[in-house]
């Protein structure tokens, strides 16, 4: 973790001296992360059966600074809503995902019209899961609230390449698609009742898995 966190900072340390060149193009946007879905495997969770967060869609907001000779960074923040293929007592799941990146490379193409970036990119990625419902325990004669919070958390490692076209003189259509190794991480269970039963946390190892993540939206230059 002390690694990946160093690397994470040499390259906002990097950006921020970049950022301090006269001859720099900053851009900012945001855009709409198209739906796709993250599966993964946890080691003891339901005999290892595969866990699926579905339909993972929202809004991302990024920077993107582009040197005179085409060093580049990027910085990216994503908030999607988010499903989970599985229910609990018939209630589903509400959930959202957050992942934050950052990385550097290249931009090969830097023109007033065309601008395609390719870039290498660390970040963190984690989804929490809410459940809750309400049930009659005819043994106790007692009604019973039951609160389920399940959520998963780990690190990306990956690659991004983002292309605009610039029809107006600061303004930008824009593209983009990252695909990131999410390295093994941790899967949280967590069972909350209001009466009776005994409530329980359990925390379960994840194994590694591939996360895409294709975007479309638009960006000005300052």
């Amino acid at each position: 973790m002390k690694k990946i966190l160093g690397i994470i900072g040499a390259l906002v340390l990097g950006s921020m001296t970049a950022l301090s060149a006269k001859e720099w193009k900053n851009i900012a946007g945001f855009g709409w992360n198209l739906p796709t879905d993250f599966t993964f495997t946890a080691d003891d969770y339901k005999n290892g059966e595969e866990v699926v967060l579905e339909n993972q869609t929202g809004l991302e907001l990024f920077y993107m600074g582009i040197g005179k000779k085409g060093f580049a960074v990027k910085a990216a923040a994503d908030l999607n809503g988010s499903g989970i293929n599985h229910e609990f007592e018939k209630t589903p799941f509400i959930g959202a995902n957050i992942n934050l990146q950052i990385g550097a490379g290249y931009a090969p193409i830097h023109s007033e019209k065309f601008t395609v970036g390719i870039f290498g990119m660390l970040g963190i990625d984690a989804s929490p899961f809410y459940a809750e419902s309400t049930s009659y325990d005819t043994s106790f004669h007692k009604e019973i609230t039951s609160k389920y919070t399940e959520g998963q958390i780990g690190y990306m490692l990956g690659g991004n390449i983002t292309a605009m076209y610039s029809p107006k003189q600061s303004f930008n259509l824009y593209a983009s698609c990252s695909v990131n190794y999410v390295t093994p991480g941790i899967y949280l269970v967590r069972a909350e009742f209001s009466d009776i039963y005994a409530n329980s946390e359990n925390y379960f190892d994840t194994n590694s898995s591939v996360k895409v993540i294709p975007t479309i939206g638009i960006s000005w230059n300052f």
